[in-house]
C-alpha cells in the first residue's frame, strides 16, 4: 500500500497511531499472535475456519434381511 500523506503532512499510519493510540502491531506481529491463537484449535475448528461448511463423512451401512435370500 502506497503511503498516502495527507494534507497537513502526516502520514496515514501517524493519523492512525493518533486515532487508536501509540501502538500499532507490525505485519510480523499480527501473523505471530494470529499462529499462537490457531495453535489451540482443534482440527474441526481449523478445518471449519479454512471454509468448509462441514467435515466429509460417509453414511454407515447396515445389512438387513433385505440382503440375505429367504430359506
Amino acid at each position: 500500500m502506497p503511503c498516502q500523506i495527507y494534507s497537513d503532512g502526516e502520514t496515514h499510519e501517524e493519523a492512525l497511531k493518533a486515532s487508536r493510540g501509540s501502538y500499532i502491531p507490525s505485519p510480523k506481529e499480527i501473523q505471530a499472535a494470529c499462529l499462537q491463537i490457531q495453535k489451540g484449535w482443534s482440527e474441526y475448528e481449523r478445518k471449519r475456519r479454512c471454509g468448509w461448511k462441514s467435515i466429509p463423512w460417509t453414511v454407515p451401512r447396515a445389512r438387513t434381511d433385505a440382503h440375505f435370500p429367504q430359506q
